[in-house]
Formats: structure tokens, C-alpha cells, sequence
């Protein structure tokens, strides 16, 4: 995937950590990672989202880009 390609987004729908670890927001990262895709935006209600993104991902980049929109 050429994340230049195409924009997306990721809503955890204020899924908390545990919904990240293992979970099908997990899969959906760790498949875009391997692929050297990120979201372009992600959104939830929940500061645990963005801070398991790390744990899928592998790398502090889709939490920084996440944070770094906000405000």
C-alpha cells in the first residue's frame, strides 16, 4: 500500500486499550504498518486509543500524527 495513495481514517469510537490490544483495531494497524500505510487522521473518544496505537503499529508515528492534529 503507497499511503500516499489514499486517505483514511481510523474512529475507534472510543475504544478503550484493551480494544486495541489483540483486538480488530490491532489487525487493522498491524496489516497497514506491514504495508507502510498509516490513517491520514484518527479520531475516539478515548486518550487509551491513541495511546495502544503504538502497540499495533510498532512505531510512535500514528500516535504523534494523531496528537500533533488536535487542537
Amino acid at each position: 500500500m503507497d499511503s500516499s495513495a489514499c486517505g483514511w481514517i481510523l474512529d475507534s469510537g472510543g475504544a478503550g486499550r484493551g480494544a486495541w490490544q489483540g483486538g480488530v483495531l490491532y489487525e487493522v494497524m498491524r496489516w497497514t504498518r506491514q504495508h507502510g500505510g498509516y490513517p491520514a487522521v484518527m479520531m475516539g473518544a478515548s486518550a487509551g486509543g491513541f495511546a495502544a496505537a503504538d502497540v499495533a503499529t510498532g512505531t510512535e508515528a500514528t500516535v504523534l500524527k494523531g496528537w500533533t492534529a488536535w487542537g
